[in-house]
């Protein structure tokens, strides 16, 4: 299970939201998709998909024909999560948050705004940063700054691809 991407580009197209997931443990589905993810064998690297590790996750679950010349996904599909349980704070003003708050959430997700990292930290609206260090204070979470390397990683492979569409001469 999980929650609709926000982004209002997918044109009503069901895209998980791989912040926040309910997975059920099951030994055949992990090793299916290791190989998928991992294997000498995979279709591609995560970052290669449309929409990342996410696209690949719905197309997976899905049964997407991108997988049908790797053994293809395991079709079980979506159960889809409602949106109080992947508030995105950097995205709160988009219709799917529309009534939503930390007060009403039960997930508060700082997807690219994340308050502890020095790069991402002005992109999450400052009275969800003032909630997130109340929760850590109360919690016993020493604060510091670190970078989410994962993160950094996905934007030079972002800031490659691009060079490398430009290098094409753009888009068209």
């Amino acid at each position: 299970a999980a929650a609709a991407d926000s982004q209002p580009h997918m044109d009503g197209e069901m895209i998980s939201q791989t912040g926040f997931l309910v997975l059920q443990p099951c030994p055949e589905r992990f090793s299916e998709l290791w190989v998928l993810c991992s294997g000498s064998d995979r279709p591609m690297k995560l970052d290669d998909w449309k929409h990342f590790e996410q696209g690949f996750f719905t197309i997976y679950f899905d049964s997407g024909e991108e997988l049908a010349d790797h053994g293809g996904g395991c079709g079980l599909g979506w159960h889809e999560l409602k949106p109080e349980y992947n508030f995105t704070v950097r995205y709160c003003k988009r219709p799917l948050f529309d009534g939503l708050s930390p007060k009403n959430a039960a997930v508060v997700h700082f997807a690219c705004a994340k308050p502890w990292d020095w790069a991402q930290k002005n992109f999450s609206p400052a009275p969800y940063v003032k909630m997130y260090l109340e929760f850590a204070k109360a919690a016993g979470i020493v604060w510091k700054t670190v970078e989410c390397s994962a993160d950094r990683a996905r934007d030079r492979v972002n800031q490659d691809k691009m060079r490398e569409i430009q290098a094409r001469g753009g888009l068209g």
